[in-house]
């Protein structure tokens, strides 16, 4: 098996424990070891029907997973890994369709089991807020849990490509008004993205300026949306960019504040070898993990769909398997490795999703754009505006180390 289709250091760190022979105690232990994220999926039903949903799957009728499924598979990650600090996040489908009563056992239980451990969990969630009343805004906010939420615009934009927006709004700035709001992700796809203006302004209007916007992929039911042409989406990203450098900054959006990055901090040796979604290697089965309803474990929350991404299941854990699947995920294709370096645009690019394959032709003919927009403008401008946005919303800047 090749060791150069994923991240090498850490291959090789894994293989030189595998190659010891391995129960089952030491295969648990060597592929959690670098584990700093984990998402429980806690059901695939969602209560919203997105048009560009990256799930295929109908969600009618599957599964909540059972709190003692929870506890356990935190519990067993916790204890082999390496790290004392871990993200656990709640996922979907939509996490809030489990009950309060849940969430009150799981989080209560996940906290006194990870202080068994001296370990500390932060909790997060995913959720689109439908359901964020005033008693489970309530129990969140007792549990101190970070809270990401999404909306593509207002009620009447979204409700294009989605439902339910005026509900989501109410959630939205019931989480605000509690002070765990962490941000908030956006969707472009062709309903809005020719007014992004007016969604950025709507937001703001409504002081929620931390936010995420993410251009629709080819993922699950989005395969069979009509995609953005190259030039929207650098219209779009220059939007962004605009109201970005103002004074003050009238939003901080972090796919652009990852470009800035880019581009002001040219990549080295030693940046590659941070692993993200953002980087040439993502941090998918190495660094992070996903439980479903059914206790089987995934690369990442975009997987779970795909067939050949299960890597296994919490009972029984094979390396041998688990090695094979993250290889088969993780390869690139030749492309990749022969243009992609090459390309203008390579420094400021922030795609490197294993799930997704590859940007096309006309993407990276928008990251070679917004690079040539980039290098006309003078670089203390962009350096101001960077520290300004990083003041406000620190950002992770130093590669991990395994």
């Amino acid at each position: 098996m090749s060791r150069g289709a994923y991240h090498p250091r850490w291959s090789v760190c894994l293989w030189s424990k595998a190659n010891d022979g391995t129960s089952m105690e030491s295969s648990v232990e060597t592929v959690f070891e670098y584990i700093n994220e984990i998402h429980l999926e806690v059901t695939r039903q969602c209560n919203l029907a997105c048009s560009y949903c990256y799930s295929s799957e109908n969600s009618v009728g599957a599964p909540l997973m059972s709190s003692s499924l929870a506890l356990d598979a935190v519990d067993q990650i916790l204890r082999n890994t390496r790290h004392k600090n871990v993200d656990l996040i709640f996922h979907g489908g939509e996490p809030l369709l489990a009950p309060v009563s849940w969430y009150e056992e799981v989080m209560s239980g996940l906290v006194r089991g990870a202080d068994k451990l001296h370990k500390r969990v932060r909790l997060l969630m995913q959720t689109n807020a439908t359901l964020a009343t005033d008693n489970v805004v309530g129990v969140l906010t007792r549990h101190k849990v970070d809270v990401s939420t999404s909306l593509d615009g207002p009620p009447e934009i979204n409700d294009l490509a989605r439902s339910h927006g005026a509900r989501a709004l109410e959630g939205i700035l019931r989480l605000q008004g509690a002070g765990i709001l962490s941000g908030l992700i956006v969707t472009v796809t062709q309903t809005n993205a020719a007014r992004i203006n007016e969604v950025l302004e709507f937001l703001c209007a409504h002081q929620l300026r931390k936010i995420k916007v993410n251009v629709v992929r080819r993922l699950g039911k989005a395969g069979e949306v009509v995609h953005l042409e190259p030039d929207l989406i650098l219209q779009m990203r220059l939007e962004i960019l605009n109201k970005m450098l103002k004074v003050p900054p009238e939003i901080s959006e972090s796919n652009m504040l990852r470009v800035l990055h880019k581009f002001l901090n040219p990549r080295t040796a030693e940046s590659l070898c941070r692993l993200a979604c953002d980087q040439p290697f993502c941090h998918a089965g190495i660094q992070t993990v996903i439980v479903d309803a059914l206790g089987r474990l995934f690369p990442c929350g975009l997987s779970c769909d795909v067939p050949g991404t299960c890597l296994g299941c919490l009972e029984r854990i094979d390396i041998d398997s688990y090695m094979s699947v993250l290889e088969q995920f993780h390869r690139k294709s030749p492309r990749y490795a022969d243009v992609c370096p090459e390309s203008t645009g390579a420094q400021i690019c922030t795609f490197g999703c294993s799930v997704e394959g590859e940007l096309s032709e006309e993407e990276c003919q928008v990251n070679r754009d917004l690079m040539a927009h980039l290098q006309a403008y003078e670089t203390s401008v962009l350096w101001a505006g960077f520290n300004r946005l990083r003041n406000r919303r620190p950002v992770e800047l130093v590669p991990a180390r395994l």
